[in-house]
């Protein structure tokens, strides 16, 4: 599920049961797609927040896991997870 800043969801994808892990899922998508096209014609700046479970990507934005106190990467992570 993807939701904007305001949490209204504007793309969703059933097409695969709760037990397909989520990035899978993402690779399959057109979103994927869509956000690999903006990226390469570099069309505006978009970017997509995923949990852990995703993989780091121009374009998607994970958590920095074990970041050191007081650093930059804790205080995004930090209002990443908020």
């Amino acid at each position: 599920m993807i939701c904007d800043e305001r949490l209204r969801i504007l793309n969703i994808n059933a097409n695969f049961p709760g037990s397909v892990h989520d990035q899978f899922i993402f690779n399959a998508s057109q979103v994927k797609q869509e956000m690999r096209r903006l990226h390469r014609d570099r069309i505006g700046k978009y970017f997509l927040l995923g949990d852990s479970g995703y993989a780091l990507d121009k374009y998607m934005l994970i958590p920095v896991l074990n970041a050191l106190l007081d650093t930059a990467e804790e205080r995004y992570t930090r209002r990443h997870c908020q």
